[in-house]
């Protein structure tokens, strides 16, 4: 192929991706103060919501004791469970964190870091699910609230 043929065709790529509205899916935002949480704000401000995200998520975390797990709950077809997993087990170490995925009978979950059985968790975290009012769930942004388990601080 001559240069000027892949030029061509790079261009009708290019045209034909914002034709069929795939520039929809780039996000222009202002970036975050740089920081050293500055990646991890963005994180929780694109999925959660929320400014000032790592603070707010360590607000949440910190009183939970270090020996027990963290259950990170999402539904299976969001992809963005696996970047919240993220943020919050490395805001969350070096307590353990899992994920679970709610799944339609019969289908395979996008992401799942299942625990061991008989796991004794401290909290859970419910991203993109209601929490149910009897749960006495904190919310932390739009779609994440925390359930703290029973014997552990409010």
């Amino acid at each position: 192929m001559s240069p000027s043929s892949f030029r061509l065709a790079m261009f009708v790529a290019f045209a034909g991706c914002s034709a069929f509205g795939w520039w929809d899916y780039v996000s222009r935002s202002a970036p975050n103060p740089p920081g050293p949480n500055a990646s991890l704000d963005e994180l929780a401000r694109r999925h959660l919501g929320i400014d000032d995200g790592t603070k707010r998520l360590r607000d949440q975390i910190t009183p939970l004791p270090l020996n027990q797990p963290i259950l990170v709950i999402g539904r299976s077809d969001d992809w963005t469970v696996s970047e919240v997993y993220f943020l919050i087990s490395y805001l969350a170490w070096p307590r353990p964190v899992w994920s679970i995925s709610m799944v339609e009978k019969g289908r395979h979950p996008l992401f799942e870091f299942p625990p061991p059985a008989k796991v004794d968790a401290s909290a859970l975290f419910l991203y993109g699910i209601p929490a149910d009012p009897s749960q006495n769930a904190a919310p932390v942004g739009s779609r994440l609230s925390v359930v703290r388990l029973a014997g552990n601080p409010s």
